[in-house]
C-alpha cells in the first residue's frame, strides 16, 4: 500500500510484524466469531437500545464496525484479540498458528477511535441502513453519553485482592485550533475506492497513555478521564456472546460540527518484573491461564485478502497505537487506515452512545405506526427462507423489495388488497450477509434488516 499523509511532521509508515493474529486460546473467541454480530431492528440487540421512531430527538448507539459490515460483511469473520498492557516491557504468550506457544512483547499500550456522526444522506444517517434513528447534522450539538468496549478480561484467580484499571479518556474537536486536528491520506491504492481519506487525530499523552489536549490549541477544553476499576467480579461482566463488556459514562457535551475521540488503556494493579515476566503462566492451563490481569480488546480486520471499500464520509477515522512504536507516530494515535491489509488488527469494536434533543429522525413516516404492523424478519439469522408478516388496518396493496447492503435489487413481490399474511423470500441462492427488505404501503415505507447465514 502506498499512501502519503498531507500534514506537517507526520509520515505514514508500516510497522511489520507488530501485531499477531491470536487464535484458539479462549473458547469465547470462537463463540463470538461463529455467532457474528446479531442485529435487531435499527440498533444492535446487545446494546439494549430501542429505536426512536415517533418524536424529534432521542439517542442511539453508533459503531464503526456495524457500518463496515454493510460495505463488506467479511469484516465480521476476521476477529482479533491482541494483548494490551500499560507499558511495553511486559511479555505475552500467544499461539504461533501451529499449536505452539511463544513469547513476544505486548502489542498495545493503548488504543483509540475517533468518530463523527455527522453526514447528509449516507453513512450513519442513511434512512435505509438506520431507519428511525436520530440523524446528527452539522448544526446539531449533541452529548456523548457513554462508550462501550468488548474483549477478554483475564486474571489470576489466586490474586482476588488485585484491582486493575481500564482507563478511558474523551475529547472533541474539528480542526487545528481544537483538540482534534484532521489530516488526509492521499495516493491510496485504487482498491480503496477513493484517492483521499480524511481522519481526525487524537494527540497521545505518553506518560498516561490517554488523550492529550492539543499542545497547539488555545482555549481547547480539558481531556475527560474516567477510570473503571476491574476486580475479580468484573470477569462476570459479559454480553450475550460471552465477551467481557465494559462501559463508562462520558457525559461530554459536543458543540455543533465537532467529532469525538475516545481512548482505552489497561493498567495492571499487580507488580511484575520488567522485560521478563509473562502475562500467561507459560502454558495453556485452562483453569488459571493468567499470571497477571490482562485485557484483550476485540478488533476486526476488514479483509484478510485485500482492501476494504471506503466511503468519502468524514466518520472514517479508526485509530490504534502499536508497540513497538515507530518514532514518527510518537505524538498521536495511529490511524487504522494506514495499516489496512498490512497488519492483522485494525478496527476496534467500540460503541458510542449519543443523545441529541434537536436532531431529526432518518426514517420517513413508518407503516408500523400509521397503517398497521409489519413484523420483523423471521428467522434471524435466516438460511433458506425468510418471512415478514403483516397485519394492516384496512385492505392494502403492499410492495416488498429485497436489496443487498449496496442497494442492489435481489428480489421483489407485490401483494394486492391484503390485511393479514406474510411475504417470503427464498435465500438459497444468495450469499451470506446483511440485506434490507423495504415494505411500501399507501406511499409509506418501513425497512427491515435481514441477516443471512448459510
Amino acid at each position: 500500500m502506498t499512501a502519503t499523509i498531507v500534514a506537517a511532521n507526520i509520515n505514514a509508515q508500516s510497522l511489520s510484524n507488530s501485531v499477531v493474529r491470536v487464535g484458539g486460546i479462549d473458547k469465547k473467541e470462537n463463540v463470538y466469531l461463529n455467532n457474528g454480530r446479531q442485529f435487531s431492528g435499527a440498533v444492535r440487540s446487545n446494546n439494549g437500545n430501542t429505536a426512536n421512531k415517533t418524536t424529534l430527538g432521542g439517542s442511539r448507539w453508533y459503531n464503526y464496525i456495524d457500518w463496515m459490515s454493510k460495505l463488506n460483511a467479511s469484516v465480521l469473520s476476521n476477529s482479533q484479540f491482541p494483548y494490551m498492557w500499560f507499558r511495553p516491557d511486559m511479555f505475552g504468550i500467544y499461539s504461533d498458528g501451529s499449536g505452539g506457544f511463544v513469547a513476544d512483547t505486548i502489542q498495545f499500550a493503548t488504543y483509540a477511535m475517533t468518530f463523527d456522526p455527522i453526514s447528509n444522506n449516507t453513512d450513519f444517517n442513511s434512512p435505509t441502513a438506520y431507519p428511525g434513528e436520530i440523524a446528527v447534522k452539522t448544526g446539531n450539538s449533541y452529548t456523548l453519553d457513554s462508550v462501550k468496549v468488548r474483549g477478554i478480561y483475564g486474571r489470576n484467580p489466586a490474586k482476588a485482592g488485585i484491582v486493575d484499571t481500564l482507563r478511558f479518556s474523551f475529547i472533541n474537536g474539528n480542526g487545528s485550533s481544537t483538540n482534534m486536528p484532521f489530516y488526509y491520506f492521499t495516493g491510496m491504492m485504487s482498491n480503496f475506492g477513493y484517492d483521499t481519506v480524511r481522519f481526525g487525530a487524537i494527540w497521545h499523552n505518553p506518560s498516561t497513555n490517554t488523550a492529550l489536549k492539543n499542545p497547539g490549541a488555545t482555549g481547547a477544553p480539558a481531556v475527560i478521564v474516567k477510570d473503571l476499576l476491574l476486580t475479580a467480579a468484573s470477569v462476570n461482566d459479559t454480553d450475550v456472546n460471552g465477551l467481557n463488556e465494559f462501559a463508562v459514562a462520558a457525559n461530554m457535551s459536543v458543540p455543533a460540527g465537532n467529532y469525538v475521540g475516545a481512548t482505552v488503556t489497561f493498567k495492571s494493579g499487580d507488580t511484575y518484573a520488567a522485560f521478563s515476566d509473562t502475562a500467561y503462566r507459560g502454558s495453556i492451563n485452562p483453569t488459571a491461564p493468567f499470571k497477571y490481569g490482562m485485557f484483550r480488546p476485540l478488533f476486526f480486520e476488514q479483509n484478510t485478502s485485500g482492501f476494504p471499500t471506503y466511503t468519502p464520509g468524514n466518520w472514517n477515522m479508526g485509530h490504534v497505537k502499536f508497540l513497538p512504536e515507530s518514532p514518527s507516530w510518537d505524538s498521536m494515535y495511529v490511524p487504522a487506515v494506514a495499516y489496512t491489509a498490512g497488519l492483522k488488527t485494525e478496527f476496534p469494536d467500540m460503541d458510542f452512545l449519543v443523545s441529541c434533543p434537536t436532531c431529526n429522525l432518518t426514517a420517513v413516516a413508518d407503516v408500523n405506526t400509521i397503517q398497521g404492523v409489519i413484523g420483523d424478519a423471521i428467522p434471524t439469522p435466516a438460511n433458506q427462507e425468510v418471512s415478514i408478516s403483516y397485519s394492516m388496518n384496512n385492505s392494502t396493496d403492499l410492495n416488498f423489495t429485497l436489496n443487498n447492503s449496496l442497494g442492489q435489487l435481489i428480489s421483489s413481490q407485490r401483494i394486492n388488497k391484503a390485511t393479514n399474511g406474510k411475504a417470503s423470500f427464498n435465500l438459497s441462492n444468495i450469499s451470506s450477509g446483511i440485506y434490507f427488505c423495504t415494505v411500501e404501503a399507501n406511499g409509506l415505507t418501513t425497512t427491515k434488516r435481514i441477516v443471512v447465514a448459510h
